[in-house]
């Protein structure tokens, strides 16, 4: 037996098949097979009728939802039909139009992520910018910026020159436009430089452009040189030499024998010669910028009747004349040497004389105009003064320091003057206060000074001799001796002691009728 289940739709049946002689009974058809299921009644072959299974389906944005209903056996329907939702738009994302092209929206569903954008021409973006007017997104167009000066050229002075004038969009940078500008050429500009005329070369103008172009011209005959002579050591030697004052070529140089008294009219010449050792003599008057420095060297300074000056600024010690360091210089001449003046701030001396040297000033004025010394002497040197006139014009602290030695020298002999002869304002060198004790007689032996106002001159004495007197018995005697008319200064005189009475005794006998004595009686009476 086939038993062929009922389905939803059709009812079932049975298959029976005789052992024997293999008959088939179908009990849809056959008597023998609708007994059997009477006999049989627990088979249900009866169609069962659908029974569904309901699936819903929910409406999307776009799509309506509905319910699909399923029986097993494969039968559906659908049923129940909803409405599409239709999209909820959440995200609005604006890219802004550019210079020249469109922008755009770009939209998503909140329900379904579908991204909509008007720039592809989705109709969902395109409809909500039509439903949001105030949404701009159409081309700003460009934004022109200034002028920029492009593929610059410069014109040269002789060939043109050429730029481009470019104006960019300030946002997009976009070229907006390009005008090509011709420079016409510049010409020549040219500098001149004027090369002056030297003693041997001629001057010229040279005209000369930035280019690199140029030209000579303007020519002006060469100078030929200005010649003039002064005294240089050249190659260790004294030599009198002619030189081009502009160019300083020397063109003549004659060596001067050692010896030579050397003739001076100025300053360069006078400090040039005396540095090395020459002996000088004055043509002319000199105003010195520096002071005359004598080193080591023996030479004589002949004033010639001249005067040097020393009289700049300083805030130090100004001198016409140093000797120092072993030197040994002779001022003759009867000129002059000054120092000082309204420039003056601080001490100065005419001339010092310093370091183991001696100074002879044969004649002569010599006259410091502030507070300094007129002759200053220290440090193992001697001065010799034979004549002359001394002046400083200002004292300090009371004094007048015409001849001067430092205080601080330890002894008499250090420093020391030999005054001879000369004329000292206020000034008396036989007996000041400028030194100490020490130091206040600068006269050589047999000398004097004669006070005049206030004026003292130094000579020696003039002596006349005097004959020597006995002594009496009353009075005394003296012995030969000098005296000087001038000043009275007396020499070798000695006072010979009164010799006192030498009494020769005679007795005088008495007589009858006179009495007697004794008579003593000396030689003198």
């Amino acid at each position: 037996m086939v038993v062929t289940p009922a389905t939803c739709t059709t009812d079932g049946y049975i298959t029976i098949t005789c052992g024997n002689c293999n008959m088939v009974a179908d009990s849809r058809y056959d008597d023998e097979g609708k007994q059997y299921l009477i006999d049989h009644p627990y088979f249900s072959l009866t169609a069962k009728g659908h029974k569904y299974q309901a699936d819903v389906t929910a409406p999307t944005c776009e799509e309506q939802g509905y319910t699909t209903y399923t029986c097993a056996c494969g039968d559906t329907y659908t049923d129940d039909v909803v409405a599409a939702t239709g999209h909820r738009w959440g995200s609005l994302v604006v890219t802004s139009g550019t210079c020249t092209e469109q922008g755009y929206i770009t939209i998503t569903c909140g329900n379904c992520q579908l991204v909509a954008n008007s720039k592809d021409g989705d109709q969902y973006a395109l409809d909500y910018l039509e439903d949001m007017p105030f949404i701009n997104v159409a081309p700003k167009g460009h934004k022109a910026g200034e002028v920029v000066v492009e593929n610059n050229k410069p014109a040269t002075c002789e060939q043109a020159g050429s730029y481009d004038n470019v104006t960019y969009c300030t946002v997009c940078q976009a070229e907006l436009s390009r005008d090509k500008v011709t420079v016409p050429a510049t010409g020549h500009s040219y500098k001149s430089v004027v090369t002056a005329p030297t003693c041997t070369q001629q001057g010229y103008t040279t005209h000369t452009c930035d280019c690199g172009e140029s030209y000579v011209d303007a020519y002006v005959v060469a100078l030929g040189h200005t010649n003039a002579n002064e005294y240089r050591i050249v190659d260790e030697q004294l030599c009198y030499v002619t030189y081009c004052t502009t160019c300083q070529a020397v063109s003549e140089k004659e060596t001067i024998s050692a010896g030579t008294v050397v003739s001076i009219a100025n300053e360069a010449d006078l400090q040039t010669v005396v540095e090395f050792g020459y002996s000088v003599k004055l043509t002319a008057n000199i105003s010195l910028t520096n002071e005359l420095e004598i080193v080591g060297k023996t030479l004589t300074i002949d004033l010639n009747g001249y005067t040097i000056t020393a009289d700049w600024a300083s805030e130090g010690v100004v001198e016409v004349l140093y000797i120092r360091d072993g030197s040994n210089v002779t001022i003759t001449g009867n000129g002059t040497m000054v120092s000082g003046g309204a420039n003056i701030a601080d001490t100065n001396s005419v001339v010092s004389c310093t370091n183991n040297s001696t100074l002879t000033i044969e004649n002569g004025t010599f006259i410091s105009k502030s507070y300094g010394d007129v002759i200053y002497a220290r440090t193992n040197s001697v001065v010799y003064i034979k004549g002359g006139s001394f002046q400083c014009e200002t004292q300090y602290q009371g004094k007048w320091y015409v001849l001067d030695i430092l205080e601080s020298e330890p002894q008499q002999d250090w420093a020391k003057f030999v005054v001879t002869g000369g004329t000292f304002a206020n000034f008396d060198p036989a007996n000041h206060n400028c030194d100490g004790a020490n130091y206040s007689n600068k006269l050589a032996d047999g000398y004097h000074s004669i006070k005049d106002g206030n004026l003292y001159t130094v000579s020696a004495h003039n002596y006349r001799d005097v004959p020597g007197q006995d002594a009496t018995c009353t009075e005394a005697g003296y012995t030969a001796y000098q005296v000087c008319d001038a000043c009275g200064d007396v020499q070798g005189k000695q006072v010979i002691p009164a010799t006192g009475h030498n009494y020769n005794k005679v007795v005088t006998a008495p007589t009858c009728e006179e009495q007697g004595y004794t008579t003593y009686t000396c030689a003198c009476g």
